[in-house]
């Protein structure tokens, strides 16, 4: 049986893409078979894809794209108990080329721009989709508010705390700033100047241009989302004695490059999901402690244009694919 699918036949940028037909995979044992109903788009999907890590992996191709996801069990593989035909789920997958990219519990899988896909069961990176998520929603906050959950859990935010936002527009910089919201804090985020008004509307005190000349000084906390490892010295030198810097974005700061020690400086990067998995952030979602922004959806049919607006427009939030049944 074939099914769609977004599909590189090798590396290269969006334009390079096709929505084509392609088999449908079966589920070996310890895999379910999900039909998607939605999926979405990440800047790791398109690193993978363009060859950005090819000095580390090799992926095989025809590759089908994508890792979010939402959608409903079709079939269970053998010795899996977790989940039965007719159950919603929701969670992410990573190309068993990728895993060693992972910890443990890495959701080995097939890519989510597709009518179905297999997944790991046993990972706390695939859960039950309650009905108060929409499959929208789940799939734009799989990846990206698990990492916003992550480093807010471990920044521990206090109310009146002074927080700086590097890279509020993206998709976890939205979903983190609608986790911020209810902190008590004095929020400042960096954005173009024309989301200003949409990135206030999630909770952000002020907004500054991107450029480091505008941080705020003495800042208690600075989550960087968007600056590479090696190029925080600026946001460095906004956080007060006793604060605190962390950030998501390889590579991992080296301590000897830290100009100061009168700060900490964290790497949060929870590859085990030993912060929580997909079921607490359906937990934290369904209570309100965080919420899907999306920017745009379009249909499968038109999935290479996602990624292709994603690189060409920077959106505020994520952009959700669906897929008709």
């Amino acid at each position: 049986m074939s099914m769609k699918a977004l599909v590189a036949r090798d590396y290269g940028r969006p334009d390079t893409y096709e929505v084509t037909a392609v088999e449908t995979p079966s589920p070996a044992a310890g895999e379910i078979l999900v039909r998607i109903a939605a999926t979405a788009v990440n800047m790791a999907d398109l690193r993978v894809a363009r060859g950005d890590l090819r000095q580390f992996v090799q992926i095989p191709f025809p590759h089908v794209l994508g890792a979010d996801f939402a959608g409903i069990v079709v079939e269970v593989g053998d010795g899996v108990s977790e989940y039965a035909v007719g159950d919603e789920v929701f969670g992410y997958t990573t190309a068993a080329a990728m895993a060693a990219f992972g910890g443990p519990n890495s959701p080995t899988g097939t890519g989510a721009m597709a009518q179905y896909l297999t997944v790991r069961a046993d990972t706390p990176f695939v859960a039950h989709r309650p009905a108060e998520l929409s499959v929208e929603d789940a799939a734009a906050l799989a990846t990206t508010g698990l990492t916003a959950r992550a480093l807010a859990l471990s920044a521990e935010v206090r109310p009146g705390e002074r927080v700086l936002v590097i890279g509020a527009t993206g998709a976890v910089g939205t979903a983190l700033l609608t986790m911020l919201a209810g902190a008590g804090a004095e929020v400042t985020a960096t954005a173009h100047p024309a989301d200003t008004d949409e990135i206030k509307a999630l909770g952000a005190d002020h907004v500054i241009g991107f450029d480091a000349s505008e941080y705020p000084a003495d800042v208690d906390v600075v989550l960087n989302v968007a600056l590479p490892g090696n190029a925080l010295d600026d946001a460095v030198a906004a956080v007060k004695p006793g604060g605190r810097l962390l950030t998501i974005v390889p590579p991992p700061p080296n301590p000897d490059d830290i100009s100061r020690q009168d700060i900490t400086v964290e790497y949060v990067a929870d590859a085990n999901a030993d912060l929580g998995g997909m079921s607490e952030l359906a937990e934290l979602a369904v209570d309100g402690g965080i919420r899907a922004v999306i920017a745009r959806t379009y249909p499968l049919d038109d999935a290479q244009h996602a990624y292709e607006d994603f690189i060409g427009d920077r959106p505020v939030g994520k952009l959700v694919v669906t897929v008709p049944a």
